[in-house]
């Protein structure tokens, strides 16, 4: 029953999740922007699912009541620990405040939309030139929360809803609750996505959509059908994979390309993923006029600010000094065998480029707070500390790997190859959360130790498996602490500084003066939402170098980064 009950919940919180966005792209077409509706249809539709697979209403009404449950805690949450990030509170804001105010990216013009909300021109272009699946969510859930940190709580829905989907298709595969169970905490403990859980970044979602989509592959061929079901979450994690970042792309070829020769060399129909991936590609098409058409016709190629003649230098500007003049897979290999650092210091408002360090497997050197799990974007070793330690017990199990079918090792290669063929594809592969798939090659190494038991080596690999997921467990504890612990504390001294401001605002408010000269790369759009929500009144004027000087206005940023941005006065001061 259990199985049962957690495949239906993780379908239906998926299918609602991916429907929202299908409906609300639709609705852009048709210029309709951000509505109640947008939520309210696929909602409808994913208890209609719950109540047509359930065996009785008690099972039903069970179902129904977990799915408010996990609505409610994931909102809580995501309430509790406030977004900490530059580009989510940036860029990823923006785009979320722009779509919740109406903006239609196929038709309103994004500098006038821009001028209007009074944002950072600088946040606004990657707003119009990037996919929106995690933005145009976002939005909805903004839209009807009215709550600026609510979008994360897609993040939380999504999570859950993959170990429950893990867990059934582990469950039906290894046929035990405990195994399975512990290999669906593996799926969830991917470090680029724990340390994105409460943050507005979209790394997590292309994890999310890869692994909804490569694990429904892995269902279908252990079960030799396809259901409805199967379908519908093959379309929908296509769909999803590909609108969440241009990398999707890529990865979307490369499941579909590696699914077909397999089901080629086993001489298995090929008819039925054909369609699956034209529907696929056809929503793609419908859902992605902006950005991909709309960036070819404004900067000359689809994948801007990637490619193209106005290509913007993103990822190479932030390469460590060791990476000079090494090819993608030396970059990858020193990453994979170097201490967990971030590397990219900020000092002034100037980059510094540290050094990396190698250092044997299972081993920490330990360098300051450049080896600190708070920041989000750790660059170097970005699985965590003891990743390149599980990678070698993964290839130490691999040798020992016995399979009880052709059939079972023509599958486990399956499911390998695509995985790494996905992250070969990715020249920044070295960049740990721009290839979050990666971290399955150990999973699914586990999963098929534990699955191929009529094999001489299996007490061998069982151990070496034991030591895997120990060390899978432990390369979490301290950045999962660490990101909890500098959320925490971000958020509480966020909202003491919030609510100072309200203090001095009283019931009149404050003047907003906002800097539209600013030069460092992005700006806060979090902090007019967030004091809008605690009742303060903010009126815009216009920026004025010489009073800011004169101190008639405060710095209204409690980040350094920002700090040229926003500056306010009570309005009882003027």
């Amino acid at each position: 029953m259990i199985n049962r009950i957690f495949y239906n919940l993780s379908v239906t919180i998926f299918g609602i999740l991916t429907l929202i966005f299908l409906i609300s792209s639709v609705g852009f077409i048709l210029h309709i922007p951000v509505n109640i509706f947008d939520l309210l249809i696929p909602f409808v539709l994913g208890v209609f699912y719950l109540f047509k697979n359930s065996d009785t209403k008690k099972e039903f009404f069970i179902q129904l009541l977990m799915l408010f449950v996990l609505i409610a805690v994931s909102y809580y949450i995501s309430l509790t620990f406030w977004d900490d990030t530059w580009d989510g509170r940036s860029y990823h804001a923006a785009t979320i405040i722009m779509l919740k105010n109406g903006w239609l990216p196929l038709y309103d013009n994004i500098s006038e939309i821009t001028q209007k909300l009074s944002l950072y021109p600088f946040n606004t272009q990657f707003s119009d030139c990037y996919p929106k699946f995690s933005e145009i969510l976002g939005a909805n859930i903004y839209n009807l929360t009215g709550n600026i940190e609510s979008p994360k709580t897609s993040n939380l829905l999504f999570v859950s809803s993959l170990f429950m989907y893990s867990f059934s298709v582990f469950k039906g595969i290894l046929k035990k609750n405990t195994i399975s169970i512990i290999l669906a905490v593996c799926i969830c403990l991917n470090l680029p996505c724990v340390y994105q859980l409460l943050t507005n970044y979209v790394d997590i979602q292309i994890y999310i959509a890869f692994t909804f989509f490569i694990l429904t592959v892995l269902k279908i061929e252990k079960n030799n059908i396809i259901t409805g079901t199967d379908k519908f979450l093959i379309i929908m994690s296509s769909l999803m994979l590909v609108t969440v970042k241009l990398t999707g792309t890529a990865y979307f070829a490369v499941i579909y390309f590696c699914w077909f020769i397999y089901r080629i060399i086993s001489k298995k129909e090929v008819k039925s993923i054909f369609i699956m991936s034209v529907i696929s590609f056809f929503l793609v098409l419908i859902t992605s006029i902006n950005p991909f058409y709309t960036n070819l016709k404004n900067y000359g190629h689809p994948f801007h600010p990637a490619f193209g003649q106005k290509k913007l230098n993103i990822i190479e500007s932030q390469y460590p000094i060791e990476f000079i003049n090494k090819t993608p897979f030396q970059r990858f290999l020193i990453s994979t065998f170097s201490e967990s650092v971030n590397t990219l210091e900020i000092k002034n408002r100037n980059y510094l480029i540290q050094p990396v360090y190698l250092k044997i497997p299972f081993t920490r050197i330990y360098y300051s707070s450049l080896s600190s799990f708070r920041c989000v974007d750790m660059r170097i070793g970005g699985f965590g500390y003891y990743w390149s330690g599980i990678l070698c017990l993964t290839i130490l199990m691999l040798v020992f790997m016995r399979f009880n079918t052709k059939e079972d090792k023509n599958l486990f290669l399956l499911l390998m190859i695509t995985t790494v063929l996905s992250v070969a594809v990715n020249p920044h592969a070295w960049w740990a959360r721009l290839v979050p798939q990666f971290w399955l090659f150990p999973v699914f190494t586990l999963l098929s130790v534990f699955f191929n038991t009529n094999n001489k080596f299996f007490k061998i690999s069982k151990i070496i498996s034991v030591i895997c997921i120990f060390f899978i467990f432990y390369n979490s504890v301290q950045p999962v602490k660490e990101q909890i612990i500098s959320k925490y504390r971000f958020t509480e001294a966020y909202k003491d500084f919030l609510n100072y401001i309200k203090e001095q605002a009283g019931h009149k408010g404050i003047y907003i003066m906002q800097n539209f000269d600013y030069d460092y790369n992005f700006a806060d759009e979090t902090i007019k939402p967030r004091l809008t929500e605690i009742n303060v009144k903010t009126i815009n004027t216009e920026y004025d170098k010489n009073r800011v000087q004169n101190g008639d206005f405060s710095i209204l940023q409690m980040d350094p980064i920002f700090e040229y941005y926003y500056f306010y006065k009570p309005i009882e001061d003027k």
